[in-house]
């Protein structure tokens, strides 16, 4: 759902394995001119040269002004931990670490794709809400191992970006409107709903995750709202740039698993319906739902949610391919509601049967998580019926029917957050690759 406003947004992406480029390192800064420039196999450097090229690719590899993608490079060894960050080189290792310990450095990356090592090579790309990269998906606001570190520490190659217009992809003034969020909606929507009287939908009593109190004063808190940035507050205009950016990003760097939170759900929806050979899998956390409209109705409080622009191609506002076709905006796609399944939960709308088929999207496989505690798991179950009608092979995975507990919106973000990646979200990336494989 969108609330008003929509925060949370992120795109990942992971390309999967090449035998014969590959790109050293896990994030580009991209705009509109030059291009992208893979490292071949055995070409070797040192770390001069490494730091050479991370300031060629910060200012020569562009793809699209519309998203930017910033560099991200890990250097592990031992208890050492050196970070590069937004174009920077520290590269104070003057020897690769062993292969086994999944170092990042340019040439583990391009040993690790050039060698046939059995894991494949994924890239990441993201941006989560309208916080900084950094602070989302490479560690949590308390300092605790993110996402991006995560599979980084497991020898993927991760891309990170900024959605159009947000944090470091430029607005320009006249462009559309910008927002910012309030500490009190991150408090209500994201970090501490269980504290609010009355509650604003029944599961908040059950968010217990979320490192810290969650309000305004607590470090962890005031770290996460310290990473808050802009946001395009119209909604047309930012799914066209957005789209348009992760096709461009796509057709770049190839085949990649793509993982979306939230707002970022419509855009990962799309880039599949735009690009299904190079969409080899998508992650949803919570995408931005239900189908059609936002639900503003029991069990949330009165005045918790607002109605927003709608998803009239169900589950985008900008439109995506069906068959049969579905005419000029939608005007051919009927729908009907079910009733709720249980009196915490949203009733549902569907395509009135025979349903039609999402043709592009059908194609790609998709891993749909919902939390325990979030506003979204009154109604993510809707999203998901609704895509596996349209013939989108869902798998669906609601946190506590595997005994995850606790969560809110933010689950990459909270306490148990490598327990959700480890048990839930790794093995399905490596059904899916294993797939892939078997396909070649």
């Amino acid at each position: 759902m969108s609330l008003a406003p929509c925060w949370a947004l992120c795109l990942l992406l992971f390309p999967l394995y090449r035998a014969k480029e590959e790109y050293a390192f896990a994030i580009v800064s991209t705009t509109e001119r030059g291009h992208l420039k893979p490292l071949r196999n055995g070409t070797s450097f040192t770390p001069a040269d490494n730091t050479s090229i991370v300031h060629t690719y910060v200012h020569d590899c562009f793809l699209s002004h519309l998203a930017k993608v910033i560099l991200i490079e890990e250097v592990l060894g031992g208890d050492e931990h050196d970070r590069t960050v937004h174009g920077r080189a520290d590269l104070r290792r003057t020897t690769a670490p062993a292969r086994s310990e999944a170092c990042v450095s340019a040439s583990i990356y391009r040993r690790c794709c050039a060698d046939g090592h059995s894991k494949q090579c994924i890239i990441r790309s993201s941006h989560s809400t309208t916080l900084l990269i950094t602070q989302n998906w490479l560690n949590t606001p308390d300092g605790r191992e993110g996402w991006a570190s995560y599979f980084l520490r497991r020898g993927y190659i991760v891309y990170l970006t900024d959605q159009a217009q947000r944090g470091r992809s430029p607005w320009l003034p006249g462009s559309g409107n910008l927002s910012v969020y309030s500490t009190e909606q991150i408090e209500e929507l994201f970090t501490a709903p269980q504290d609010f009287t009355p509650l604003p939908y029944p599961q908040a009593a059950l968010h217990t995750q979320w490192p810290g109190t969650g309000l305004a004063g607590d470090p962890t808190f005031d770290a996460f709202y310290a990473g808050e940035v802009q946001e395009q507050s119209i909604a047309a205009m930012q799914a066209a740039l957005n789209n348009h950016s992760y096709a461009a990003l796509l057709d770049r760097i190839g085949p990649a698993i793509v993982v979306t939170h939230s707002q970022a759900g419509p855009y990962g929806w799309q880039v599949g319906d735009a690009r299904p050979e190079l969409v080899k899998g998508i992650v949803a956390m919570e995408p931005e739902g239900p189908p059609f409209d936002n639900w503003v109705g029991s069990p949330f409080r009165a005045g918790y949610t607002s109605p927003g622009e709608g998803r009239p191609y169900g589950v985008t506002l900008l439109p995506l391919l069906y068959d049969p076709p579905i005419g000029v905006n939608a005007s051919l796609l009927e729908r009907e509601t079910v009733a709720a399944a249980s009196a915490n939960v949203s009733a549902c709308e569907r395509q009135v049967e025979p349903a039609r088929t999402l043709v592009n999207l059908a194609q790609v496989p998709v891993l749909m998580l919902t939390s325990e505690a979030s506003y979204h798991t009154v109604y993510d179950y809707c999203t998901a019926a609704y895509l596996q009608q349209a013939g989108v092979n869902v798998t669906y995975v609601h946190l506590p029917d595997v005994d995850i507990h606790g969560n809110g919106h933010f689950i990459f973000l909270e306490r148990n957050n490598l327990e959700v990646v480890e048990q839930v979200v790794q093995p399905w990336m490596e059904v899916v690759e294993g797939q892939d494989l078997s396909d070649t």
